[in-house]
């Protein structure tokens, strides 16, 4: 349980240290098992937080552009994440 709070304090507070460089920004929770999450993001000051709950999730952030930056965190079993970063 420490953990997973933790982890949800630690995207929160990412994603209002973003929100001054007026970028993309996304934000996604989920709990339970067999989620999907998945953002695309194009352009400048890109911020991507995941954190999914469960087992047998899956997350991806897509990001295109300058000042990039992702985050998943995942707690359970046989979940699996990847981060495809390029600058444009």
């Amino acid at each position: 349980m420490f953990r997973s709070i933790l982890l949800v304090s630690a995207a929160v507070l990412s994603l209002a240290t973003s929100a001054a460089y007026a970028g993309n920004t996304s934000s996604i929770v989920q709990n339970g098992n067999g989620n999907g999450a998945e953002t695309f993001q194009r352009g400048r000051n890109n911020d991507s937080q995941i954190v999914q709950f469960g087992n047998g999730n899956g997350a991806g952030v897509h990001q295109v552009g300058r000042n990039n930056n992702a985050g998943i965190g995942q707690n359970g079993d046989g979940n699996y994440a990847g981060v495809w970063q390029r600058r444009r």
